[in-house]
């Protein structure tokens, strides 16, 4: 009998992203993508402009409003933030400034229509949910394609060739987490149908004695399924780059490695957003303070000049297009948009940095649970050049051996 001391123990390993500019690239394409999508979505499902009461810093009263992409996000995520309900999660919403706390606005007589008084209806998040899952199927697989390949071959592929992979397993990406919410959905259709039989009059009371602790197990089960599939879902893009076995084996190794291994993967992904965060937060220092903040100090004895900096900066931060003021000169007019260019470029390196590192430290993370739980090296990995050796097949670059030289 194995002494019970002798167990192996879980080791807690930081995960490393090493830069790579393939995966900088899809970063900052896969951010500027998700930023396009919601203008392009907001017309499309009927979300219009609106204002809203915002109070400044003098403390006045001013109309702000309001963009018909940012009510159809906020909307959103306020609907996320409802049906989630995991704790901290609404703090967490709230920090990344998408929380509908940070949106509520002063209601006064008179005013116009303030937070989220449009109409909405289900099939609107429905076809957000639908698109984002396709985005970022593809962005998030190109990433992890792109690490994993940097990680087991210490190689960079090109960001098209990430692109190409994620394209070409598009399937099995989006057909992942579907699975996991189609399993959920059918015990809680299980779960439904047992209420519905024992609501039934008097044969309803003693079908209760078998049908309640059995809908109790279904309820089990889809808190199971839950738990795996939102916080097990960071490595299921990383499991479909890395393995050859498709969907199912991806959802498997998914959550086999959530579940026996929390402490390993909850502070593991903990460091990875907290280094993320960091980095996010020094590169908004560069863009607010070092770079236009530099710029406007130094052209600061014109008036005009620094307005036009700080509009085309501010638009660029905000991914939106800059309102010129018709009595700006043709000089300050270049500068705006001069500075709306080369500020949008820094912003989506910076995003688009965070964005890579975000997904590369899980996908180093999920070398790191396999190796931990299966034994499986890191060197391992599905490549589509590489041809699958049978057992008595020599190893490329190496000798054939003696034995198999007599058998022949």
């Amino acid at each position: 009998m194995t002494d019970p001391g002798a167990r192996s123990r879980t080791r807690i390993t930081v995960p490393r992203v090493d830069f790579d500019l393939g995966a900088l690239a899809v970063g900052m394409i896969g951010y500027f993508a998700y930023q396009l999508s919601w203008r392009l979505l907001a017309p499309l499902l009927q979300f219009k402009s609106m204002y809203e009461i915002r109070v400044p810093r003098d403390g006045a009263l001013v109309d702000a409003e309001v963009p018909g992409f940012e009510v159809l996000r906020r909307a959103c995520f306020e609907s996320l933030i409802g049906l989630v309900r995991l704790p901290y999660f609404d703090r967490l919403m709230l920090e990344l400034g998408w929380a509908p706390q940070q949106w509520a606005s002063r209601a006064v007589e008179g005013a116009p229509p303030t937070g989220f008084a449009v109409e909405t209806h289900w099939w609107q998040f429905a076809a957000v949910a639908a698109f984002m899952l396709v985005l970022w199927s593809i962005v998030g697989g190109a990433l992890s394609r792109v690490h994993a390949v940097r990680i087991a071959r210490d190689k960079s592929i090109r960001w098209d060739d990430g692109f190409a992979f994620s394209l070409s397993n598009l399937r099995a990406f989006v057909q992942a987490p579907l699975f996991v919410l189609l399993a959920a959905a059918l015990f809680v259709a299980l779960d439904a149908a047992a209420g519905a039989a024992i609501a039934i009059p008097w044969a309803g009371a003693f079908l209760q004695i078998i049908l309640h602790p059995l809908a109790m197990l279904a309820g089990l089960i889809v808190t199971i399924i839950a738990l795996g599939g939102v916080f097990g879902y960071p490595l299921l893009q990383s499991a479909i780059a890395v393995e050859r076995n498709g969907m199912l084996d991806a959802v498997s190794r998914t959550y086999s490695y959530a579940f026996t291994r929390p402490v390993m993967y909850a502070t593991g992904g903990a460091m990875v957003f907290a280094v993320a965060a960091l980095i996010s937060m020094i590169g908004g220092w560069f863009m607010n303070y070092a770079s236009i903040g530099g710029l406007t100090l130094g052209a600061s004895y014109s008036a005009e000049t620094v307005a036009a900096l700080q509009i085309g900066y501010l638009a660029a931060s905000n991914f939106g297009v800059p309102r010129v003021p018709e009595e700006f000169t043709t000089p300050a007019v270049i500068s705006v948009w001069v500075s709306y260019v080369w500020s949008g470029l820094w912003w989506l390196a910076v995003r688009g940095f965070v964005l890579s590192y975000v997904v590369g430290g899980l996908t180093d993370l999920y070398f790191l649970l396999r190796e931990e739980v299966d034994g499986t090296p890191s060197t391992e990995i599905y490549m589509d050049d590489e041809p699958e050796l049978d057992l008595g097949d020599p190893i490329p670059g190496q000798p054939e051996s003696p034995v198999a030289a007599d058998s022949d």
